[in-house]
């Protein structure tokens, strides 16, 4: 059997060697793929052929696949030489006997036909030099058959068994055996068939469109946003409405609380209006009245405008102004209005003076007229007592921010200063010229501001209440104020009424802590807010009224009526 395989195996090699005189036979690379892929044609070895001639698996042929005998000691499929390799078939997987039982008595696997199948081989590399029998490297074929590393396609272009280039050309890669291949070939035997994919053409194009539409708003989104860094957005003209704006720290603040407001489109446009005018730089801080959609140029002239006194023309403040004599639970209602806060945060703020700034120093001192001192909560009333006469009349700018505790802190502020070592030093002078607590020296002074409308008139009420009090006069020390009745009234929630329309249970009423009517001495507490005329009048009394006991307005006058006793004072107003 081996002399019959061998001479089949010299007489084929022969003959390819006469025909093919350029092949070394002396590599071994060339024995596997190069053998069967360059001379399928001209030695007949087509792809069923091939194994005929040389007798490679068919069972027809003596000495096949199916034949016991058909492997021998060098084993079938090499040249004359060349041998097993030293591992021997059992480590390549054959029996010792030479025989595989992966062949069936057909010579096939059992998968495939007996049509020239697929052998099973090919998957595992059993290729060697000239045969059957010996597997490659890994390094050399990698894993696979041949057929999937690309080599399985005989003579698809060249009639040679090589496969052309796109340009004709049968040029191989650097690598070791390896052909330029565009794709794998297709698999022989048995293949799986693709499924056909359905239905994705209309979700593709969807989500196609889907993806142009979002690049398409970035890109105009983008654009927008380019043209907007370049192009600084602007208003035309002055706008319309109102807008009031807090202005403060740099020119990039103010521009972005412009923006923010609506006053104007951009910030960049308010700024490079404002870096090429020289006034931008004298804007003063503080909130200020403007109008929506104005360009740039417009709010920049509007926040730069001054009148003759250099206080900003468009200036937003919330202005207060309190009169003098007027009570505090008028200011309340007078600040709530303006502010648009509820009344009720700045009656809060009120029942604490000292948080609001008033000094301990009046309250300390004590009495010389024998009334108690007021109390913050006095009987019956329903506002805070404590603060009245502290809350300076004058003319208040708050910021619309500002809080209830804010503005109430501010009057007793201007109040500070006026009465302070550095305005009227109301409270040495007091104790100095009059000899007299101050704060019983600004209760005279509520007093004469409810009583008399000038300044002389008032140092003459002051210096006539100093008299009933301290002096021995006809009228006892009783003051008898129809001021203080109407306060009352006040505090305690009712209209305040004219002499003539007060009853006698109002004027007498027992309930009233203030009570001046059959009382001696001052009230607890301040009965109004005095002003400065009142306040001088108070430490700097008229001295040509010392005699003067009595004082009155006469109806349709507010000149005040001056009389040492009562039967002058009774025929002066007709009503004794």
């Amino acid at each position: 059997m081996r002399d019959e395989r061998g001479s089949s195996w010299d007489d084929a090699r022969d003959r390819q060697r006469h025909q093919h005189p350029a092949i070394d036979h002396g590599q071994n690379v060339v024995r596997g793929q190069q053998w069967a892929g360059q001379y399928g044609d001209q030695a007949g070895h087509d792809e069923q052929g091939y194994y005929d001639q040389q007798g490679y698996g068919y069972p027809q042929q003596q000495g096949g696949y199916g034949d016991p005998g058909y492997y021998d000691q060098q084993g079938y499929g090499y040249p004359p030489g060349q041998g097993y390799p030293e591992q021997g078939y059992p480590e390549q997987g054959y029996p010792e006997q030479g025989y595989d039982p992966r062949y069936d008595q057909g010579g096939y696997d059992p998968r495939y036909d007996q049509g020239g199948g697929y052998d099973p081989r090919y998957d595992e590399g059993y290729y060697d030099q000239g045969g059957y029998g010996q597997q490659y490297p890994e390094q050399e074929y990698q894993t696979g058959s041949f057929i999937e590393q690309g080599f399985g396609d005989f003579g698809a272009d060249d009639r040679r068994g090589r496969r052309l280039d796109d340009t004709g050309s049968t040029a191989r890669t650097t690598g070791r055996n390896k052909r330029v291949v565009d794709e794998p070939p297709p698999r022989r035997g048995k293949e799986k068939k693709k499924k056909k994919r359905r239905g994705r053409g209309p979700v593709t194009f969807f989500i196609v469109m889907i993806m142009l539409g979002a690049v398409a708003f970035g890109a105009y989104y983008g654009y927008g946003k380019f043209k907007d860094y370049f192009n600084a957005p602007d208003y035309s003209g002055e706008g319309s409405g109102t807008a009031v704006v807090h202005i403060q720290g740099s020119g990039a603040d103010i521009a972005q609380a412009l923006f923010k407001a609506g006053v104007v489109k951009s910030t960049k446009a308010f700024i490079s209006a404002a870096s090429n005018d020289p006034g931008s730089q004298k804007i003063q801080a503080g909130w200020y009245k403007l109008q929506l959609k104005m360009s740039a140029k417009s709010a920049l002239q509007w926040l730069e405008a001054v009148d003759a006194h250099g206080t900003p023309t468009h200036l937003y403040v919330i202005k207060v102004t309190v009169t003098e004599g007027e009570l505090s639970i008028d200011i309340y209602n007078q600040l709530a209005k303006a502010s648009g806060k509820p009344v009720q945060q700045f009656i809060d703020a009120a029942k604490d003076p000292f948080a609001l700034g008033v000094d301990h120093a009046w309250f300390d001192t004590p009495r010389d007229d024998g009334r108690p001192m007021v109390t913050n909560n006095e009987k019956g009333f329903k506002y805070p007592a404590m603060i009245e006469g502290f809350l300076f009349p004058a003319t208040y700018s708050f910021d619309p921010d500002a809080t209830p505790k804010a503005m109430l802190s501010k009057m007793v502020e201007t109040f500070n200063e006026v009465t302070g070592p550095k305005g009227l030093n109301f409270m040495a002078t007091a104790k100095n010229s009059t000899k007299l607590p101050p704060y019983e020296a600004l209760i005279a002074a509520s007093i004469a501001q409810m009583e008399a409308s000038t300044a002389a008139d008032m140092a003459g009420v002051t210096e006539v209440l100093y008299n009933r009090i301290y002096r021995p006069t006809d009228a006892g020390k009783a003051l008898g104020l129809d001021s203080e009745v109407n306060y009352f009234l006040r505090m305690t929630g009712r209209d305040a009424k004219t002499s003539e329309q007060l009853k006698a249970s109002e004027i007498n009423d027992p309930n009233d802590p203030y009570r001046t009517h059959g009382v001696g001495g001052f009230p607890p507490g301040a009965i109004s807010n005095p002003g400065m005329d009142a306040l001088k009048a108070a430490i700097f009394p008229d001295k040509n009224h010392r005699q003067d006991a009595w004082f009155q307005t006469l109806p349709g006058s507010p000149a005040v009526v001056f009389a040492q006793t009562h039967a002058e004072f009774c025929q002066q107003n007709h009503r004794c």
